[in-house]
């Protein structure tokens, strides 16, 4: 089974190729990386491609969307803080 989390108003669930193009809209705007690293439509695509094919794992990329509409409102992740150190891991999200 994929790993969802739902509450009253929100759904966390694994990313889909389907939601890449939504994501990529989103993160080429200025206001949204104001604090991320800058990348290409391909560079979103690739790691995207990379979070679909590991499914469900504990560090991961998903998906935040509205309950009552399935409207995309942006993304989480939980990932090692620094690569091969599990003991810190780091929460990121955009809305």
């Amino acid at each position: 089974m994929a790993f969802a989390l739902e509450t009253e108003r929100l759904i966390i669930r694994l990313f889909t190729e389907e939601d890449i193009p939504t994501f990529i809209e989103m993160h080429i705007k200025p206001e949204v990386n104001l604090y991320l690293p800058k990348r290409s439509p391909e560079e979103h695509r690739t790691f995207l491609l990379e979070a679909i094919s590991r499914g469900n794992v504990p560090l991961n990329r998903w998906v935040m969307e509205e309950k009552a509409t399935g409207n995309f409102i942006g993304s989480c992740l939980l990932r090692e803080f620094n690569a091969g150190d599990p003991q810190v891991i780091e929460i990121g999200y955009s809305i």
